[in-house]
């Protein structure tokens, strides 16, 4: 388990949501560790979970360079925060934030393959619908929620957070009004 400092959250009824969530996918991982036969069925859901909560905090950053024309946000550029700012309706959309991020490097991955897999734990989210209407594939879902996938969800999310605590903290007047993140997985990074 690590522990990741909230204090970046811009709406703070999110940032607890984020908190019911993590709660959420502790119970889960317990489920998960304690029985292997059965744990690949809760791999859908711990995943869909963790994607969610990626989704939910890359909101917030794009709530916060919207909104937050005061405080601002820490280590974005003037020109960076007039593009978000004067494009609202498209950064409404988790592909467009991610492609953003991408553009502008949010969380200082670049030359990695972070934001491709960031995508397509996004594509993977949506496959919570069993139709699969977009027909992506695999089309078995025990193929497309796999330990494997698992693991990188894991691994970007804690990415993801850890380093909008460090880079995109708020002022020290609009902190612990949520309580810090704590991911249900041992930790992949120290």
């Amino acid at each position: 388990m690590r522990t990741i400092n909230s204090h970046f959250i811009g709406n703070f009824k999110d940032g607890d949501n984020i908190c019911y969530n993590l709660e959420v996918l502790n119970k889960l991982y317990e489920a998960y560790y304690r029985d292997e036969e059965r744990s690949p069925f809760l791999r859908k859901p711990i995943t869909v979970f963790i994607v969610a909560i990626l989704e939910a905090a890359l909101d917030d950053l794009f709530y916060k360079i919207r909104g937050y024309t005061r405080e601002g946000v820490p280590n974005l550029s003037a020109d960076t925060v007039a593009k978000v700012r004067t494009n609202t309706s498209s950064y409404r959309k988790f592909k467009t934030q991610i492609k953003c991020a991408k553009n502008h490097d949010f969380f200082d991955v670049a030359g990695s393959n972070f934001y491709i897999v960031l995508d397509e734990l996004r594509k993977i989210r949506n496959r919570m619908h069993i139709q699969n209407n977009y027909r992506d594939t695999p089309f078995g879902e025990n193929e497309v929620f796999t330990e494997r996938r698992l693991i990188q969800a894991e691994k970007v999310c804690e990415h993801t957070l850890a380093k909008m605590s460090e880079k995109f903290p708020r002022s020290p007047y609009n902190r612990g009004y949520v309580d810090d993140f704590i991911l249900p997985w041992n930790s992949h990074y120290s």
